[in-house]
This record gives structure tokens, sequence and C-alpha cells, in this order.
């Protein structure tokens, strides 16, 4: 009889584990806020729905403009295979790593037509977010140029870690995308 229990107990305390568990996976996956990843500056729903659009918008964009990012001397056209990459493999091997600084930084970026000019009436935004979550979310928007034909942006990076760097283009109804994924030293 007392085996009997022993077993029963046993049994008991495996079933109602694995219930907990399971109902603690399926509470922590509703809370997740995947809904408000806002990637591109579209919600994640959308986004998801646009990307070949997304794709194609920025092969126009590169086929009429050239367009250049230089965050602290790091220099990057548009591009976005980071969505792709996940954070391990970048920790390796990330041309993109250490691009912020803990402090202040600069972003330039530089617009031209296929002929040589400089392009004044774009529209930039830029936000820098944390991969975890978006207290630290830092947004730029409406850029102006320098004086040295490029538009310019400053801010303040307050803590080590991973980043990612977002950035939208839009040059008279022509959009082009940059997403990168980076750190701060």
């Amino acid at each position: 009889m007392k085996k009997y229990k022993f077993w029963l107990l046993f049994f008991a305390m495996i079933f109602f584990g694995t219930l907990g568990m399971i109902v603690w996976t399926v509470v922590s996956a509703v809370n997740t806020p995947v809904h408000e990843d806002d990637v591109f500056f579209e919600s994640y729903g959308n986004m998801d729905e646009k990307f070949n659009k997304i794709v194609s918008d920025n092969k126009k964009i590169k086929s009429l403009y050239e367009i250049e990012f230089e965050i602290n001397s790091n220099k990057r056209g548009l591009e976005f295979g980071d969505i792709f990459s996940s954070r391990n493999m970048l920790e390796e091997n990330n041309p993109n790593a250490n691009m912020l600084l803990v402090g202040e930084n600069v972003v330039l970026v530089s617009i031209k037509d296929k002929q040589g000019n400089i392009v004044k009436d774009a529209k930039i935004e830029i936000k820098i977010s944390r991969a975890t979550n978006k207290n630290s979310d830092i947004f730029i928007e409406n850029l102006k140029l320098d004086g040295t034909d490029k538009y310019i942006a400053k801010f303040k990076i307050n803590s080590v870690g991973n980043w990612n760097i977002s950035a939208k283009v839009d040059i008279s109804g022509t959009i082009g995308y940059l997403f990168l994924k980076t750190s701060a030293k």
C-alpha cells in the first residue's frame, strides 16, 4: 500500500509540474510584446505583410540615389541584412559591432542623385533601440543639412550593450530602409 502512495505522489508531481510549465510558457509567450516591434517604422504585422515591398523599395531608391550613413566614422549604405542574423552570430562575425559609443554619437547621412547632385529635401528618420525593450529608444526626426552637405544627427547612448539602428529615408515618396545590429562600447 505504501508503494502505491509513493507512485501516485510521484505521478502527481510530474503531471502538475509539467502542467505548470506549460501554463508558464503560454503566459510568458502571450505577455511578450512582439506586436509592439516596429522595425522599419511599421508595426510587426504591417512589416511582415510589406516586407517584399520594403525590399523592392530599397532596390528602387538605390538605383536612383547614392545614400551613405556614417555612424561614428563607420560608413554603410542602405542595408538590412542584419535582420536575418541572430545576435549570437553577429557577436562573432559582425562588421557592424561597436559602431556606437557610450556617450555622444554622430550620424551623418550623405544623399546624392546619380549625377552627383546633393539631395536637399530628404526626410530621414532614425531610431536607435535596445534589442530587449523600448525603454531606451532614441528617435531622431527632421535631420537638417549641416555645412558639409550632409544631414546630421547627434544623440547620446547611456549604456553598454546590444543596440539596433533603424532608419527610413524618404525622397519625394521613394523610400529606403536601413537596419543594423550593433553594440555600444
